[in-house]
This record gives structure tokens, sequence and C-alpha cells, in this order.
């Protein structure tokens, strides 16, 4: 309470309340439920005396911007209406995908300074576009390609998975050629060992002529080898 007055006895007493604007506990801070290509959803719970500052509260308003950036976007005001109501939704539209966000929820006490601070934040990516949403976004008078971020993904997913499945494929390839190779050489010696045989039979039947016709005398006959060409 300040009090002033004068000499002539007039005297007048102003009241001043001070009041600490109020805002989310670390621990109670907005989360986000839902993360779309273009949009992100924020949940939170209602401020209550457990929070941080006095009330009573009389809105909330969501604030954004990318991360990195100095300067916050208004979101959406949620009023509050409904004491019984104790958790409160609010989507960001407009995002560009496959980019990191910062989002806060302040609180406010009625009157035009009644605002809470800032502090409590939270970081949060959109989703890489699919579909119709794939493309170029533009910004102003420039037109920016974002495939970036889901292109590095793709790559990523390539060499972890891709290579390792191409090495697998070449090596059953190889193991199936090696295999070839080796029934075809089983193969040769079987027809090598035929063929010696019917030259032994020759060489028998030769020794055999040689018996009948004496030593020194020629053959009558020898056994020819027919082979069906």
């Amino acid at each position: 309470m300040y009090s002033c007055g004068n000499s002539i006895g007039f005297s007048a007493s102003i009241g001043v309340q001070f009041y600490d604007l109020p805002r989310f506990q670390t621990s109670s801070k907005p989360q986000v439920s839902d993360s779309q290509s273009d949009q992100l959803t924020v949940t939170w719970n209602k401020w209550t005396t457990d929070d941080i500052g006095d009330g009573p509260v009389e809105s909330y308003k969501v604030y954004y911007r990318g991360s990195g950036e100095s300067d916050w976007i208004s979101g959406q005001v949620i009023p509050f209406s409904d004491s019984s109501q104790m958790i409160y939704t609010s989507t960001i539209t407009g995002l560009h995908w496959s980019t990191e966000y910062e989002i806060t929820v302040t609180v406010k006490r009625p009157g035009p300074l009644g605002e809470g601070s800032k502090d409590t934040t939270i970081t949060a990516t959109t989703l890489c576009a699919t579909g119709e949403n794939t493309g170029i976004i533009t910004e102003g008078e420039n037109k920016v390609p974002i495939y970036i971020g889901c292109f590095a993904a793709g790559v990523v997913v390539t060499i972890l998975f891709g290579v390792p499945l191409l090495y697998l494929i070449r090596r059953m390839k190889s193991h199936k050629k090696h295999k070839e190779r080796n029934e075809i050489h089983d193969d040769i010696p079987h027809a090598g060992n035929d063929s010696r045989e019917m030259r032994d039979s020759e060489n028998i039947h030769e020794k055999e002529n040689d018996h009948y016709q004496g030593p020194g005398r020629r053959p009558r006959y020898k056994l020819r080898r027919i082979t069906n060409e």
C-alpha cells in the first residue's frame, strides 16, 4: 500500500499488487502428439498452481520457429474457458517437410502484460514428404529444393542393406559357377579311362595274333577300334 498527503490535510492511497507471470514447469512442458510432413500437433496439460507463477489463467498461446532461428512465429490462441478441461491441443500447419522446429506454449493472465515467458521449449521434426507433397517449396522469389534430408536417409539405407545384399548375390553366383566347373572336370577322366581300356584291348589282340602266326611273321589281321563320329 502506497500513501501520500499534503499540508492541508488531503491524502490518497494507492494499492499496488505484484504477480508472478504464469508458466509451465519443465516437467509439465508441452509434447508433440502427432507429426506429419507439413504439420505438428502439440498437446499440453492445463496450467495449475503446481506450476510456476500466479493465476488466474485467461488463455494459452502457441509459438514456433525453425531450429536456429531467433524470431518466433505466433500460432493458435486457446482460451481458458472450462476449468474441468485438463488437456489442450493445437495443430501447427504450413510447415516444411523434414525440418526441425522449436515449439513453446505461453500461459496468459488477464491484462495487457499478463503473458508468461517462452522459456519452456520443445523440438520436433516433420516427416519426409510423399506423393503429391514432394517437390519444390517456394520461399519468396526463390525456389529451394528440400530433398536433401530424405535423399540422405535413402543413401544410408542403401549402403547398410543394398551393398551386403549385392555382395551375397555375387558370392552365390561365383559358388554356382565353381560347382559347375567341378562337375565338368569330374566327367573328363571317365572318357579317358574308356579310351585307355580300348587301347589295352587292342594290345591284347595284337599279342594273340603274334602268338598264333609265329614270331617275325606279319599278322594276317588286326583289330581296329571303330568309333562313331
